[in-house]
């Protein structure tokens, strides 16, 4: 798609898709953790859409799933664990940097 620099959250660090901070971005506004669907959940059966337009409520929803990924200690989501179906990942492969400060 066009325009996509950081999938994480491109508006606020402007990194490439190597940004280390993510929906983590101190400048980054508060996200919602949303609920993760489990089997035997009928909607996780549910055939998901093509995503047209890359606009403001994809970039919410993106944003979402990686602070919802991040609190489940994941490596990876799709839209439809969360209810929505569309089709949209995150992952993050990235491995711990053991020289990063540590969060407080």
């Amino acid at each position: 798609m066009k325009g996509l620099t950081c999938i994480k959250v491109p508006q606020f660090c402007g990194e490439p898709f190597t940004c280390r901070y993510g929906p983590k971005c101190l400048s980054a506004p508060p996200m919602a953790i949303r609920e993760i669907l489990e089997v035997p959940d009928p909607r996780l059966k549910t055939v998901s859409d093509r995503v047209e337009t890359f606009d403001e409520g994809l970039k919410t929803l993106v944003a979402d799933m990686f602070e919802t990924m991040y609190a489940a200690s994941g490596i990876g989501l799709a839209a439809i664990q969360v209810g929505v179906p569309q089709r949209v990942l995150v992952i993050d492969l990235q491995p711990d940097d053991p020289d990063a400060e540590p969060e407080t």
